[in-house]
């Protein structure tokens, strides 16, 4: 996409690292529970470890998953906020967000919206999701989320009000081709309770509890990162590097690798 390039060239004397994240997406890391005000450090923590004496890693790039947030049974933007007001989510994780070493970028500037294609010798890896997620509230309440069919400019489906790529997943489920109000939109996408941006935004002594209305089991580090990392994933923005599956170290590990090469991902 030519605005992230353009954003890579022109931030690369402004810092090392830039993460790209859309206005309605919130990093959380579940270590961030333990500070009691916001620290420069909890950034840093997401960040990959140098040792002068160690051999290179050559990272360039991390991943991160990303949870995709409902209406939370919201009728109306909530005076709480966003991140205090929205606590239900879709089970699955979906898609995912980098942070991106500058340097390492490829000099192409190839990339597939939320990813970069990167020089030979540096990876991407994907961060565990216990130790950071990406919390996306797309579905808001009907009377925020119907502004999307007016000023929505997505790369796969330019204008909802078109009938065309139609199985994109930049499509919402269910959404016709009109801003009409769905039936009980404000209990769609409610599939796991989780209270925990709200517990760490406020620090009200609350739980930090999920609750998983489905059948599956959730922990408070979010699915089974074994189940997470088996998946090779259907999304559009996988690509360049579609090699999400390869993991490194099990399932503790904060990373799992990806290899250096890339090919341009164009799904409908």
């Amino acid at each position: 996409m030519a605005g992230f390039s353009h954003n890579a060239i022109q931030s690369k004397d402004l810092c090392n690292w830039m993460m790209f994240v859309d206005v309605d997406e919130f990093i959380y890391s579940p270590s961030w529970f333990n500070f009691s005000k916001p620290s420069k450090s909890m950034l840093q923590f997401l960040l990959p470890t140098f040792s002068p004496s160690a051999k290179p890693n050559y990272i360039g790039q991390i991943s991160i998953r990303c949870n995709e947030f409902g209406p939370s049974s919201q009728r109306s933007h909530p005076p709480e906020g966003v991140t205090q007001g929205y606590m239900c989510r879709r089970f699955v994780e979906q898609r995912h967000k980098s942070i991106v070493l500058l340097d390492a970028v490829n000099a192409s500037l190839l990339n597939a919206i939320h990813h970069f294609k990167m020089k030979d010798r540096y990876k991407t890896v994907t961060m565990s999701l216990n130790r950071a997620v990406v919390n996306h509230f797309n579905y808001q309440a009907w009377s925020e989320f119907q502004n999307k069919f007016r000023r929505r400019v997505s790369t796969y489906v330019v204008d909802w009000k078109e009938k065309a790529n139609l199985a994109s997943n930049d499509r919402t489920p269910g959404l016709g081709f009109e801003a009409v109000e769905p039936k009980a939109w404000d209990q769609k996408f409610c599939e796991v309770k989780d209270e925990r941006t709200n517990t760490n935004s406020v620090k009200s002594g609350g739980s930090g509890r999920i609750e998983a209305s489905s059948a599956k089991e959730v922990t408070d580090e979010g699915k089974n990162d074994n189940e997470n990392e088996n998946e090779s994933g259907s999304d559009e923005e996988r690509g360049p590097n579609n090699a999400i599956n390869t993991k490194s170290g099990g399932k503790n590990s904060s990373y799992s690798t990806q290899s250096g090469s890339t090919e341009d991902p164009r799904k409908g």
